[in-house]
């Protein structure tokens, strides 16, 4: 999950014998700061047979993904949520805690947000909501980019660009590498906002160009079918040998 987890595998689990290689994302590695011993590089990857870019869109239908985002995070999301009343603004998460819930009912109700809170969701119903939104943020506040670089569940920013997702992200190194020129930098909630409400005057094909560039740039770096393959050679060097060409 994080470079902490990672130092302990390796103290644990890496130096093993029996373990020939293990894998993590870049910015994992980065985060460690030096090499380390069987820990390879992979890119994060997207499920392919569920993130499709094949719905009609809601230009004004926003999500967020909750899991792995921090308090401060959670607030910028209900406060942008507030200020785009014209939009429908979807909170979303894996979870199904009852007691996650109500705490983010909670806090929701305090801050007047219009914000659904849609949780314990699936994979097959993450997919059908991203395929349906045009808009997707990684909400992170400015305490979190005072203590660094917090980056929640990267996977949801993939999964929304591979639907044709239109992401905004903050200037956080790890997510602004993922994300390419395929999507909208925000610097604090004024410009978020502003940023979103601009698109209630794009023309319906620089949604279309959006849309297509958003899809192609996930579909070209992330898809599990590409970004798997490698994990598979890896793992069939123990089976014997494998045909390079095969599909």
């Amino acid at each position: 999950q994080d470079s902490d987890h990672l130092e302990a595998a390796q103290r644990t689990f890496f130096d093993q014998d029996f373990v020939a290689a293990a894998f993590a994302s870049p910015h994992q590695l980065r985060r460690l700061g030096a090499a380390v011993p069987k820990l390879k590089s992979c890119a994060i990857a997207f499920d392919s047979t569920i993130f499709l870019p094949d719905q009609p869109k809601d230009s004004r239908l926003v999500v967020c993904m909750a899991d792995g985002i921090s308090q401060d995070g959670i607030l910028l999301a209900f406060k942008t949520a507030g200020e785009l009343r014209d939009f429908r603004f979807v909170l979303a998460g894996a979870w199904s805690d009852e007691s996650k819930v109500q705490e983010l009912m909670a806090l929701k109700d305090s801050l007047g947000s219009p914000a659904e809170i849609q949780s314990g969701l699936s994979r097959e119903a993450l997919g059908r909501l991203f395929g349906a939104a045009s808009i997707f943020i990684h909400p992170v506040g400015p305490e979190d980019l005072s203590v660094g670089n917090p980056l929640g569940r990267p996977a949801s920013t993939f999964e929304s660009m591979a639907t044709g997702g239109l992401c905004f992200v903050p200037p956080v190194a790890d997510l602004v590498d993922f994300m390419g020129d395929a999507g909208i930098l925000y610097f604090g909630m004024e410009d978020l906002v502003a940023g979103i409400r601009r698109t209630l005057l794009w023309s319906e094909a620089t949604w279309r160009s959006a849309r297509l560039k958003a899809s192609d740039h996930a579909c070209r770096h992330h898809p599990d079918v590409v970004v798997f393959r490698e994990l598979f050679m890896e793992w069939s060097k123990f089976s014997g040998p494998v045909n390079q060409a095969a599909d």
